[in-house]
């Protein structure tokens, strides 16, 4: 432990997630740099992980340098800084106590500037409790997740799918009246239809479509031409063509020999028509969740 007379020389620790109610980057680099200045902490570096959950260490890659580095026999800190335990991570208080060990082995300590906790004997009473209460907020950020993705696909809307070859986007706002149509191009930019099809603006790749975070997504049929090619392709895959069977292979060959652009806009190959055939979309099923990553529920 640090004593309040030995003086204290320290890295930070910045955390975001992609949640929107959490403290910015920057919002937290500033409180770490008040507290610092209030009671002569010499700041020596940050360590950031922008738009990275704490839940895991996997992909946190200045967590894991940081941790990397305050246990080498010339790390020149002795303290950490960070805005709150949630922001070091959302950890099970034993997989937390572990890294406190760590960097207690070589006389550190983590100080939680919001919660108030340096330390202190005391503070190892509370601080495996509020490692508890961010561990459970975020198992149930992720169940309350994942039944708004179920009730949504229930709805017909997608969970952030891509528009299947010949169908559109329609967006929806929250009482269920659909409000604008999205068709992305081969070229990745975007048309804006109004709800009656009149297409109002074209956006370029880069921007993204602007709208309310209860307004959700379905797909409906867009570009007729793609529509009669998607047609097409499960005709002659399940009728052949001039009484010849026909495969992947064939069924791109003629395609192109038709000139029709393949969903990327250049040619067809056997895979593209592969992936349509088994899109169990163009079936009528929606699916969600094929792999899944989750670390409470999967």
């Amino acid at each position: 432990m640090t004593t309040s007379k030995e003086k204290r020389f320290a890295w930070a620790y910045l955390r975001r997630s992609t949640d929107r109610q959490e403290q910015s980057i920057e919002d937290q680099k500033r409180e770490v740099l008040k507290f610092a200045k209030q009671h002569d902490v010499e700041l020596l570096r940050f360590f950031i992980d922008a738009a990275k959950s704490g839940t895991s260490t996997d992909s946190r890659e200045g967590f894991k340098e940081m941790i990397r580095l305050a246990q080498g026999k010339s790390c020149p800190v002795n303290t950490i800084l960070v805005w709150n335990i949630a922001r070091f991570g959302r950890y099970d208080p034993d997989e937390g106590g572990h890294y406190r060990f760590l960097l207690r082995q070589n006389g550190i300590e983590i100080v939680y500037i919001s919660e108030g906790l340096q330390g202190n004997d005391s503070d190892d009473l509370l601080i495996p409790v509020k490692q508890w209460q961010a561990r459970e907020y975020s198992k149930s950020l992720a169940r309350d997740v994942i039944r708004g993705k179920i009730t949504r696909m229930r709805k017909g809307g997608s969970n952030g799918q891509k528009a299947p070859y010949g169908y559109d986007r329609l967006i929806i706002n929250s009482k269920g009246q659909p409000y604008m149509i999205v068709r992305t191009l081969a070229d990745h930019k975007k048309e804006i239809y109004n709800i009656r099809g009149k297409l109002i603006r074209t956006i370029p790749k880069t921007e993204s479509i602007t709208k309310a975070d209860r307004d959700w997504v379905s797909f409906i049929p867009g570009d007729p031409e793609k529509v009669k090619v998607v047609r097409r392709i499960f005709k002659w895959f399940i009728y052949g063509c001039q009484g010849k069977e026909m495969g992947y292979k064939a069924i791109a060959r003629l395609l192109n020999e038709q000139g029709i652009p393949s969903p990327n806009g250049d040619y067809w190959g056997h895979s593209t028509v592969n992936s349509i055939i088994r899109n169990p979309f163009y079936y009528g099923t929606l699916t969600w969740n094929k792999t899944s990553k989750g670390r409470f529920y999967r």
